[in-house]
C-alpha cells in the first residue's frame, strides 16, 4: 500500500507481531475467555522467557568482549613487564 503523502513509499507498522508477543495476546484471550485455567504467570511466560533468553545471549556476547578486552590488556602489559625487565637486566 504505497502512501500518496510520502512521495510513494511505503511503511510498515510492526505492532506484536512477533512469535512471543502473538503467543502472549493468543494467551490472553484464551484466559480472558476462560478456554484455559492457567496461572498469569504462565499466560505472560512468552514474555519472561523471552526476556531470560535474550539476557543469556547479551550475558555471553558481554562476557566474550569482555575475555578480548583482558587478553588485549594483558598482551599490552606483558609486553611493557618484559621490556622493564630487559632494561633492569641490561643495566646490570
Amino acid at each position: 500500500m504505497k502512501n500518496s503523502f510520502s512521495g510513494g513509499n511505503s511503511y510498515k507498522i510492526n505492532v506484536g507481531t512477533d512469535f512471543p508477543g502473538f503467543l502472549t495476546i493468543l494467551f490472553i484471550g484464551l484466559k480472558l475467555t476462560g478456554f484455559i485455567t492457567w496461572s498469569w504467570w504462565w499466560v505472560l511466560s512468552p514474555i519472561w522467557i523471552s526476556i531470560i533468553i535474550a539476557g543469556i545471549f547479551f550475558t555471553i556476547f558481554f562476557a566474550i568482549l569482555a575475555k578480548h578486552e583482558i587478553e588485549q590488556y594483558f598482551r599490552e602489559c606483558s609486553s611493557w613487564f618484559k621490556s622493564f625487565i630487559r632494561s633492569l637486566l641490561q643495566k646490570k
